[in-house]
Formats: structure tokens, sequence, C-alpha cells
């Protein structure tokens, strides 16, 4: 019997995350039907009314079994609180609670200033929030006992390793930082070890294929494919030329400063759907960063190595939510082109205080560097954007700024004129397609044909390699590299057929200007070289092209991306079936020059 999955984005109004995850499965004979659910943030204090509202709009009769807490920053957290407070919505109040872990006592106190100028202490947020937990007798805090106060201890290297105790006293009794790392929140049982219950994962045996959700960051500790967590961050253990004691290091690291960095990231997979989402998590989390002052640096990889660990298609995600709802801190080119998305979804409340989402994840959500060329002094496109040299990724918007502001970029879909909801749905059948895509699978096809029809040999591991850099870098591009060529050079032969296209299909004018930049590419020519030789060869084709285009240049190009001479790639391109027209042929001789 079929699962599905459930990603609701949900709109808040104003800045602010919360995602409702939910897993359905039919009965099953005697067995009742599955309905598991995770709520993960629930934006502003305001937030919770608006979750709540929507749960009851579109799954009334769901009952949460988990609700995450993704990092301490109120547009995340607040509406928690609010949920666990509501007296008649038992919905809340039996869900098991995960989050970062226990804060320092300090951040239990808060102080203001009265009329007369004396500072007075008042019960923080954080401590409202764990007395709404306690008022709940049902709710289970499972990671009430986890170290998020002290989470790092340096060695006499200054690398990076767990506070354990006794050698850290405080920690004493403590579950270590990394404690959730690698636990399925969907399916786990809370347990915290003794002398509570063992932690535990109990899907039914009754419907395999479950969907897990799985924790791979936590506390700045990112799990690796191989050895234990790595820890990643950007504060300076030095002050100056001295190393800073264990307890200022750790007050740094515990700080408000720092609770986005610390936010807790989970990796959705159902057969082959996969999808990532993370708080506010920052790019040196995401990406990966060495480790300051070690000798030599100790490279540390990010999340997005332990999501994508072979950096091809077959590791990708297929949808995800950008951290940070979209700023400049989190979803680098580098980690969208790793991740290698469909889409991506930006919760953002429209008119939102903060500006989000920030034009340099929407410039690299539309293909283009965070800073392209010709852009202005906000880093917006320009009025007429240039043709993206990297594939857009389709993305969605909870809301957007007001005109004049930031907006989504080109291959931004708002979810209504004021903002709304977004629901993503994945059937039994869709999570089992090959994750590695349309894209993939066409041009591998469309390569091993060609490699077939030209005798040309290429390997199953060729085929991958170009398949796979169609969906990162784009069809053109997949051609050009397994050339033997660069990324420059696909980008040379982009601009040639951006060139010869006027008043012609643009997809042929691409594909004839390919033949040429794929052989200049295999031998070495500079990109202006190869662009100048793409333009000839479309030129040579004529009005007729759309005609003369077909398998023969089709099997010109298998040949130039085997790298042969010119007189094979002719020949190949006049033996096909049927043979290629004159002009294809011309421009394929050309094109081996």
């Amino acid at each position: 019997m079929p699962w599905t999955v459930e990603i609701h984005h949900i709109y808040l109004r104003s800045s602010g995350d919360a995602t409702l995850v939910i897993a359905r499965h039919p009965a099953v004979g005697a067995n009742p039907p599955i309905a598991r659910a995770v709520l993960i943030d629930a934006g502003r204090a305001g937030g919770g009314g608006y979750v709540d509202g929507y749960i009851n709009a579109n799954a009334p009769a769901i009952q949460l079994h988990a609700m995450v807490v993704t990092h301490f920053d109120e547009d995340h957290y607040y509406g928690i609180i609010n949920l666990l407070q509501r007296p008649v919505t038992p919905r809340y109040h039996n869900a098991i609670i995960y989050d970062c872990g226990s804060l320092p006592v300090a951040r239990r106190t808060d102080y203001y200033n009265n009329p007369y100028g004396v500072l007075v202490p008042k019960v923080s947020k954080y401590q409202v929030y764990l007395n709404a937990i306690a008022a709940r007798p049902g709710v289970r805090h499972a990671t009430a006992g986890v170290n998020s106060f002290y989470i790092v201890q340096y060695d006499g290297n200054n690398f990076p390793t767990l506070p354990i105790a006794p050698a850290v006293p405080a920690v004493a009794g403590f579950r270590p930082p990394t404690w959730l790392l690698g636990k399925d929140v969907l399916w786990g049982n809370g347990g915290s070890g003794p002398p509570g219950p063992v932690w535990a994962e109990t899907p039914p045996a009754y419907a395999p294929n479950h969907p897990t959700l799985r924790c791979v960051v936590a506390n700045k500790w990112v799990q690796q494919v191989a050895g234990p967590a790595r820890f990643i961050s950007t504060v300076d253990i030095f002050n100056g030329p001295l190393r800073m004691t264990d307890a200022q290091i750790a007050r740094l690291e515990s700080a408000k400063e720092q609770d986005n960095a610390k936010s807790l990231g989970f990796l959705l997979e159902f057969n082959q759907f996969r999808y990532y989402i993370a708080g506010d998590l920052e790019r040196a989390q995401e990406d990966g960063l060495a480790t300051l002052h070690t000798a030599p640096p100790q490279p540390n990889p990010g999340v997005v190595a332990f999501i994508n660990r072979t950096n091809d298609a077959t590791g990708r995600v297929l949808a995800m939510k950008t951290s940070h709802h979209g700023a400049a801190t989190a979803s680098s080119r580098t980690f969208l082109t790793m991740l290698r998305p469909s889409a991506a979804f930006i919760s953002c409340g429209r008119r939102n205080r903060y500006w989000h989402p920030f034009p340099e994840t929407t410039n690299s959500l539309d293909g283009y560097p965070e800073h392209p060329v010709g852009a202005n002094a906000a880093d917006q496109h320009p009025d007429v954007p240039p043709t993206p040299p990297l594939p857009p990724i389709r993305h969605y918007l909870t809301g957007y700024q007001a005109a004049g502001l930031t907006l989504g970029g080109e291959s931004s879909q708002t979810a209504g004129p004021d903002g709304g909801s977004i629901r993503l749905l994945v059937s039994e059948a869709q999570s089992q397609r090959d994750r590695r895509g349309q894209v993939f699978r066409g041009v591998r096809a469309a390569a091993n044909q060609i490699s077939v029809t030209a005798v040309l040999g290429l390997t199953p591991a060729q085929l991958d390699t170009i398949a796979s850099t169609a969906v990162t870098h784009g069809a053109v591009s997949a051609c050009s590299v397994a050339a033997g060529g660069t990324l420059a050079h696909a980008d040379g032969a982009k601009s040639a057929a951006a060139l010869a296209g006027d008043g012609i299909d643009m997809a042929h004018a691409a594909v004839a200007g390919l033949v040429s930049v794929g052989v200049a590419a295999a031998a070495g020519a500079p990109p202006g070289g190869a662009q100048a030789a793409a333009t000839a060869a479309v030129a040579a084709l004529g009005p007729g092209m759309a005609a003369a285009i077909g398998p023969g240049t089709a099997a010109a190009i298998g040949a130039t991306v085997a790298g042969a001479a010119g007189a094979a790639i002719t020949t190949a391109a006049q033996n096909a079936v049927p043979p290629a027209a004159g002009p294809a042929a011309t421009a394929a001789g050309m094109a081996g020059r």
C-alpha cells in the first residue's frame, strides 16, 4: 500500500518559519491508517495562530508526533510557545519536543530599564518556553538534557573536540551536543537513555518503505560520511596572540549571536525523494570550513558534503527550504550547485522587516553568480537579464517584498498576490522515480543513442558524467566538459548560440554551436576561439538550418564528446541515418578544423 508525504510551508504574514511534515499510509487489513506529523518551528507568537488555523483548515484530524525548534530566534520558537499554551488544542499537548538542548542558565533571565534607569530582571522568553513545556504533562522534552551551553573544547593542537566529563565538570549529567545527529524525529520515541527510555525508532512493519526525517547538523556539529561529526564555527578562539580560556570560548559559542549557526538541520528521505531543511543555518556549516589555528588547517566538510557525498546527480536533493528565509548568510552558489535541487522554498513574509529574500540568494537560484556582471548596486538583476550560465532553480515564496525592494528573481513564484502557504505533495510512485531527474535521464539516453549510432563506445561512467553535468550546468556544458574542456568553453558555446539565435530555433543554434566548441575545447582553444568557431559553424547552416539539423549533427556531437578529429566528425554526420544535410555536415567539418 502506498505512502504519501506532505510538506507544508505555512505562510506567517511576517518573517518566520513554520513547516509541517506529514507522512500518511492507508489502513492495511486490521492495521489502522497512519498519519505521522512533525511541525518544524512556528514563527513569532502570532505565528502560532496562523499555524493552528492552517492545520485546522488543511489537516484537522492530525495529531503532532513531534515539534522541532531549530534554534532560539523569536521568529522560529515563540509560535511553539503559543501552541503549547493553547488550552483546547490537544494536538500539541502530546508531542515530543526536539531543540538544540539546554542553554546557559544566564539566558533564562532578561533585564529591562525601569523609569528610574535601574535594570530590573524578568523571566526570559526561553524560560517561558521551558515553563510551557513543563505545564503539559503529555509533552516530552527529549533534548532537555542535551548540552547546548558548552558545545566545544579545544585540544593542544587547537582542534575542536566534544566536551566530556569529568574533564569538563559543567557537562556532567548532560548528553553531548551531537546527541540528535542521525536520529529520525519522525519515528523516534524521544527516549533519552537511562534513566528514561532508550531511544528507539518504531516504524510500522506492515508499511515498508517509510519516509524518514533525520538530523544532520546540530549545535555546529555536522554529521560526516565517515568518522565522527565535525565542529564548524567562525568564532575565533584567539584573543590577539593568546588562546582564550575554555570558559570564554563556551561563553562566545553559546551567545545569542551564535543561535543561527547552531540551528538544527534535517534530511527527509522517501525512497528516491530527498528534501533538506535547516532553520537559519549559516554558510560555514552548510558549505564547510577549515578549522582555524590548526597546523596545517583541518578541513571540515559541511552539510552539503554529507548529503551529496559523491557530488553528482545521484546524491542530489529534489527539494529544499533555503535557510534563513533566503538571506545571503546561507544557500550559497556552491551549496546550490552541489545539492542540485529541482525546487527551493523560501519562507518570508510580505514587506518583512529584513528584506528577505536577499538578491544574492535569488541571483544564485536564477542561475547567476551571487554578484552578476552588470547588476546594480543592490545586486539585483539588470533590466534585461542575460542568459544565466547555470540552469535556474524554480523557487517558491510564501511572501515577498514590495516593488522597489527585493523580489523573488526571474525563476520565482509567490503563493498568491499577497503571499500564501505552499504544499509539496509526494506520492509513493513519484518517490520511486530516479532522483537524478528527467534532465539526467534524457541526456543520458540521448548520449547513449548517439554513442551507439556513431560507434563511439562511450562507457556507462562517461554517460553518467555527461548527464550529471547536464543537471548542474546544462546540456551544452555537459558536452563541452565531456570533451575535455572547461566551463569557460561551455559559456563560449552558449554565447555563440545566443549570438546566432536571430530568427532561428535557439535549441538548434546551441546544437550547432556545440559541435565546434567541443572540439575547440578538446584542442585547448581559448573560449574566444571556440566562440568564433561556433559562430562560423552556425552561419554556414544558413536559413534552412531547422531542416538541416537532425540525427547527423547529433552524431557529430557524439563524436565531439568522444574527442574525435574533424574528419571523423564529418564522417559521423554523413553516415548517420538519415544522413546530415549539406549545411550540417559542413558545420561539423568546420568544427574540426
